[in-house]
């Protein structure tokens, strides 16, 4: 073997090296789902102090609230707090803004408790945008997810690897508390959380 040869050998075999795998980018709480739910809970550790990502596997946060599902539940407008009562408040006041204090669209939304989707999703961004230490990362898909402990001691996530829905791009997150904010269940299907699809039996 010639050494021309050689050297083109090994000139192939280093561009065909598998780069290492990036490090997980490290925070204090994930949550995966960005449905009205998760972004409550990443809002509220955000505002702990918390460095917070909230993975949302779609393009648009929300969930059913900025998806066509504009009344939601609940008993009387005095029963309303927390961060509802603030997301409610600032859909009202966009109404006002808009169209007027004494507007048919302020009437209408109810306090702010009924919108259209896209006034909903316009306030939830809003909100998560206020937060320095919270980060969304939409169109991301859960991929895999490891496990620290042993079998015979108590298991929890130490990090999750998830993809791009319109790529191969992979990102890894490792972080001391995951939250499953998704309607389905997926990291806790996927982590072997026992969990329940709908109510419990009458006997149970």
């Amino acid at each position: 073997m010639t050494a021309t040869v050689l050297g083109t050998l090994l000139v192939l075999l280093a561009s065909t090296a598998v780069e290492p795998a990036p490090a997980p980018t490290r925070c204090d709480v994930l949550v995966y789902g960005g449905t009205p739910g998760g972004i409550a809970a990443a809002i509220a550790a955000s505002r702990d102090g918390a460095r917070v990502v909230l993975v949302e596997p779609t393009r648009h946060v929300g969930g059913l609230v900025t998806s066509g599902l504009s009344h939601t539940d609940f008993r009387t407008f005095e029963g309303l707090s927390g961060l509802y009562l603030d997301f409610a408040r600032r859909v009202e006041a966009h109404y006002r803004q808009v169209y007027g204090a004494e507007s048919e669209q302020v009437r209408a939304c109810r306090r702010g408790t009924q919108a259209e989707p896209h006034v909903n999703e316009r306030v939830f961004e809003q909100m998560l945008a206020e937060q320095p230490t919270l980060r969304v990362c939409k169109g991301l898909r859960l991929a895999s997810l490891q496990l620290g402990g042993t079998p015979d001691t108590r298991r929890s996530i130490t990090s999750v690897a998830f993809t791009t829905t319109d790529g191969p791009m992979r990102e890894e997150f490792s972080s001391l508390v995951f939250v499953d904010a998704t309607y389905e269940g997926d990291l806790m299907a996927r982590a072997g959380v026992a969990n329940r699809v709908g109510r419990e039996g009458r006997d149970e």
